[in-house]
């Protein structure tokens, strides 16, 4: 954005944002990805606020994020962040029920929810990049495909689906698959990311396992955690038994499609082309952050040190394996 934008979404257009730097004397406050900090900050304007924004999980911070040091320690106002205690909650996304306004507007025929269960082919379906994690997936998923057919996209596996056609990729797998594994790659509190919202949606029942509190962010009864059962194997198990089971498989499914998850799409471009899409929900949260900024006063604060808010023992080892 070279040029100044009004905030998306707003009841009231009061703020402007903008990426370009040449606009740093004018701005009442900069928001810092804290992944991309440089080793030293720059001058920081009088009455200007920092914001410091993230949605990685904390544990990668200490070796990559510079404001561990002491040039940025005492420089942030605000955090912005998916965890429940930041100034500005940002989520990936949340969900909200569909209306009969939206289903109207929505145009889509009656669901033959029989049809969508008999012609699914595979049983479970991940798509994963990243293989070595500290919530030590590719050990639980090895040892569920012990008992249930998984089949695996992206660099972890033998199938691929390109993430620049992500959609198509969605519709294809939506299609052919009865169960979609959103496994985090970090156990930390509040860390849903997108492997849930994404896939929630499509025709496929999502398995999750994370750190976060999913009963208390998604509907009762339309995913299954694998949080509830004692080993991969009796996951599994369970699995194989409702993907046989049309009238309970078909019961989630139905539960589910009475809701959306709601968050923007952000293109990640590389030499001119879409290479994948983020999700995020940010748009609500910068209004949050303008309405803060004309109360300014209200809010006025300095975090003394914040790597110690960023890394307080919010991450957790996922469940020994062999229990």
């Amino acid at each position: 954005m070279s040029r100044l934008h009004p905030l998306r979404g707003c009841p009231e257009s009061r703020c402007r944002v903008t990426t370009n730097r040449a606009f740093y004397n004018q701005s009442d406050a900069l928001i810092f990805t804290a992944q991309l900090l440089d080793k030293i900050p720059p001058e920081k304007l009088k009455n200007q606020v920092w914001v410091l924004h993230n949605h990685e999980p904390p544990q990668w911070s200490k070796e990559t994020m510079h404001f561990h040091n002491e040039h940025w320690s005492s420089k942030f106002n605000w955090t912005m962040d998916y965890r429940a205690d930041a100034d500005i909650r940002t989520p990936y996304a949340i969900f909200q029920m569909k209306n009969e306004t939206f289903l109207k507007r929505e145009r889509r025929p009656s669901r033959n929810y029989s049809q969508i269960w008999s012609r699914k082919e595979g049983a479970v379906v991940w798509v994963v990049s990243n293989c070595r994690t500290m919530s030590r997936r590719m050990k639980y998923v090895r040892e569920m495909s012990k008992y249930i057919q998984i089949d695996i996209y992206g660099h972890c596996g033998n199938k691929q689906c390109s993430r620049s056609k992500d959609e198509s990729c969605l519709n294809i797998l939506s299609k052919k698959y009865k169960f979609y594994l959103a496994f985090e790659n970090a156990f930390c509190k509040d860390y849903i990311t997108e492997k849930f919202f994404r896939y929630f949606n499509s025709d496929m029942i999502i398995v999750t396992r994370g750190g976060g509190n999913y009963s208390g962010v998604a509907p009762p009864e339309t995913f299954i955690n694998a949080a509830d059962f004692v080993s991969p194997q009796r996951l599994a198990q369970y699995l194989n038994e409702l993907a046989d089971n049309e009238r309970d498989y078909v019961d989630i499914l139905r539960r589910k499609d009475q809701y959306q998850p709601i968050a923007e799409e952000y293109p990640i471009v590389r030499n001119g082309n879409i290479v994948y899409m983020t999700y995020h929900y940010d748009a609500v949260p910068m209004c949050d952050m303008c309405e803060r900024l004309w109360h300014v006063e209200k809010y006025k604060t300095v975090y003394t040190d914040i790597g110690k808010w960023f890394d307080k023992g919010l991450c957790f080892p996922p469940k020994d394996l062999s229990s």
